[in-house]
């Protein structure tokens, strides 16, 4: 299948609401589909998901920042598919290829793949999974629960005390206040 990344927008408290377009777009395959208009996100130059600011994204394109280390997105282990980590979960269970070996567990809201014993029992027998908090996000790399709103991710996978377990977050060498401060200083 091809390789797309989300589209842009904000998040809303709906724990399964995903930006990943929809498959039956006509596009290049090549060009993630949250480049067809970037004008509306700022500038050239700004990463429009974890707000990284580099004069090579004008020059040579976002594709490789969202392939490799933009610390927002994260690729699909299974479809290969670039995806916000934000909406892992709903990609698992409505939108990757391999979606019918996934369920969702009831306790802790995740997408449990139903062909790993050893997760079937964690989430469904033994009930150890961290249950779903009402009014919260739930991270589906290190299970944790975490507050609703972009703010809120940002802070959790770019953070310095952030997600231990995003791999591209020491990548990003700088925190969401950095960015903040960067982005408002441009305005």
């Amino acid at each position: 299948m091809g390789s797309h990344t989300p589209r842009p927008g904000r998040r809303t408290p709906t724990k399964n609401r995903s930006k990943t377009p929809n498959q039956n777009a006509s596009l290049d395959r090549k060009t993630p589909t949250s480049m067809i208009d970037e004008s509306e996100y700022g500038q050239d130059n700004t990463c429009m998901f974890c707000g990284d600011v580099n004069e090579k994204f004008a020059k040579q394109g976002f594709e490789m920042h969202f392939w490799k280390s933009c610390p927002m997105l994260k690729q699909c282990s299974n479809c290969k598919q670039v995806i916000e980590v934000a909406t892992q979960n709903e990609h698992f269970l409505t939108e990757c290829q391999f979606k019918n070996n996934y369920k969702e567990c009831p306790r802790c809201s995740e997408a449990v793949n139903i062909n790993i014993a050893q997760d079937n029992d964690y989430h469904f027998k033994l009930k150890k999974c961290i249950p779903f908090e009402k009014n919260t996000n739930k991270c589906p790399l290190c299970h944790l629960n975490i507050g609703i709103g972009e703010d809120n991710w940002k802070e959790h996978l770019m953070g310095p005390n952030g997600c231990s377990k995003n791999e591209r977050r020491n990548s990003s060498n700088k925190s969401v206040s950095e960015t903040s401060k960067k982005n408002t200083k441009k305005k």
